[in-house]
C-alpha cells in the first residue's frame, strides 16, 4: 500500500518554507539555539540585526563565529542561505553549513541536513544519508525529526522496512510534540495508528516497550 511520506515529499515542503513568513521562521531559528552556547554579545547583536530586519549585517556577525566552530552561528548561516536572508538563496551553501554544525551534534541542523538529501536540494538526493541524519536528530530528542524517522522506518526509505521501528517513533514524536503541537502531534497519531494495523499482537507490544524506555541523551 502506497504510504505518503513527508521524506518523499521534502523538496515540496522545502519550496512551501521559502515563503512562508520569515519573522515566523526567525523566531523558530533562535529557538533551536541552547542557552549559554553562544557568547551572549554576538548573539545579542545578531538578535538585534535580525529585528531590524538588517540581514546583511546579522550574515556579516555570524560569519567569524562560524568560521571559528561556533555550532549555532554555523546552524544560523545555513539557514539564511536557505531562506535568502540577508543573501541569495543557495542550497549548497546552506547544506555546508547545516554539515558543520551537525558534525558537532546541533539537532536542527542534523534534521534540515537530513531532510535537504532526501529531497535532493544543495546535496544530491542519498536516501541513506537522509535516514542518518535524522536518525541522529530523532535520539537527539528533535521531535520532528521523530516523526520524520518514523516516515522513513514506514516507507523504507534508505533503510529496510520495520513496522515496530516506525510505530515506536511515531509514539515518541507524539509524547516529544505535547499538547502544544496539535497539528502534528495529530499526524504522529494518525500514522501510529495506520502502522499499528500491520503489527502483530507481540510486535505492538514491542515497539511501545521501546517508545517507553527511549530517552533523549540529555535526559
Amino acid at each position: 500500500m502506497a504510504r505518503r511520506s513527508g521524506i518523499l515529499g521534502a523538496g515540496l515542503a522545502i519550496a512551501v518554507t521559502r515563503r512562508l513568513c520569515v519573522p515566523l521562521l526567525v523566531a523558530a531559528m533562535l529557538a533551536t539555539v541552547p542557552p549559554g552556547t553562544l557568547a551572549a554579545p554576538p548573539l545579542d547583536a545578531v538578535n538585534a540585526a535580525i529585528d531590524r530586519g538588517d540581514h546583511e549585517n546579522a550574515i556579516r556577525l555570524l560569519r567569524p563565529l562560524a568560521d571559528q566552530g561556533d555550532a549555532n552561528a554555523q546552524f544560523r548561516l545555513g539557514f539564511m542561505h536557505q531562506l535568502g536572508m540577508g543573501v541569495a538563496v543557495d542550497d549548497v551553501e546552506a547544506a555546508t553549513w547545516y554539515r558543520k554544525a551537525a558534525l558537532q551534534a546541533h539537532a536542527e541542523a542534523r534534521y534540515r541536513l537530513g531532510m535537504l538529501y532526501a529531497a535532493g536540494i544543495g546535496v544530491s538526493r542519498n536516501a541513506t544519508e537522509a535516514s542518518r541524519w535524522l536518525r541522529l536528530a530523532a535520539h537527539q530528542g528533535h521531535a520532528t525529526a521523530q516523526l520524520e524517522l518514523g516516515l522513513v522506518y514506514a516507507g523504507g526509505v534508505g533503510v529496510r522496512r520495520d513496522d515496530v521501528q516506525a510505530h515506536a517513533w511515531f509514539e515518541i514524536a507524539m509524547a516529544r510534540f505535547g499538547a502544544g503541537d496539535l497539528v502534528s502531534r495529530t499526524r504522529a497519531q494518525r500514522e501510529r495508528d495506520s502502522i499499528a494495523l500491520r503489527l502483530t499482537p507481540e510486535q505492538l507490544a514491542e515497539a511501545q516497550r521501546l517508545a517507553t524506555e527511549f530517552q533523549p541523551p540529555s535526559q
